[in-house]
C-alpha cells in the first residue's frame, strides 16, 4: 500500500551547533514512518546555506511517499506473485533485499535515484531493468510471463550493460 503525506522542510539546530533539515508532516498519514525524518548537512553548511536547502525542497517536493508492500525479503510469508502497484522512486538509489520479482528469490534493489523503473540484481536472473513504462504490464503478468519476458529483454539487449524489460517484451 502507498501511503503520501505532505511535508515542509525547517532548519534545526543539533546540539553539536551543526544545521539539519527536518521533514515535518503537515497532512496526510504515514503509519509506517515513526518519529521524525531529518537530513543531516554537510560540515560547514552555514545557516543561510541550511535556510536556501529548507527553501529549495519546500519549493521542489510536494510531499513523501512510502511503500509497505513491495517485495522485500522478511520472516513472514507473503505472496509474492502480487507486485506493488507502482515503483517505489521514493526508496531509490538505497541498495536493499528485496525478492526478485521474476523468479521471487533473494535479490538486490540496485534502482539509482530519479530512475522510472526499478534495477534489480538476481543471483539467478542476473542483473535486470524494468522500465516505468511496462510497470503497469509487468505486475499483472504471471511469474511465467515475467521470466519469458527477461528472456525476451536479454535477447534484444544488444550492447546494454543488463535486459531491460520494456513493453515489447510481453
Amino acid at each position: 500500500m502507498t501511503e503520501h503525506a505532505k511535508f515542509t522542510f525547517t532548519v534545526k539546530e543539533h546540539s553539536s551547533g551543526t544545521w539539519w533539515i527536518a521533514a515535518e508532516q503537515l497532512s496526510g498519514e504515514m503509519a509506517n514512518i515513526n518519529g521524525l525524518i531529518g537530513f543531516d548537512l554537510a560540515p560547514g553548511t552555514t545557516l543561510d546555506q541550511a535556510k536556501e536547502i529548507a527553501k529549495y525542497l519546500r519549493q521542489h517536493i510536494r510531499g513523501l511517499s512510502s511503500r509497505t508492500d513491495l517485495a522485500f525479503q522478511s520472516n513472514e510469508q507473503e505472496d509474492w506473485e502480487s507486485a506493488p502497484a507502482e515503483p517505489i522512486s521514493a526508496m531509490h538509489g538505497a541498495t536493499m533485499t528485496v525478492q526478485c520479482l521474476v523468479c521471487t528469490g533473494a535479490a538486490g534493489d540496485l534502482t539509482p535515484k530519479n530512475f522510472d523503473g526499478y534495477v534489480i540484481g538476481c543471483p539467478s536472473c542476473g542483473n535486470y531493468e524494468i522500465a516505468g513504462s511496462a510497470w503497469d504490464r509487468f505486475r499483472n503478468a504471471s511469474q511465467q510471463a515475467r521470466a519469458a519476458a527477461l528472456g525476451k529483454a536479454a535477447s534484444l539487449k544488444g550492447v546494454a550493460r543488463w535486459p531491460t524489460i520494456k513493453s515489447v517484451c510481453f
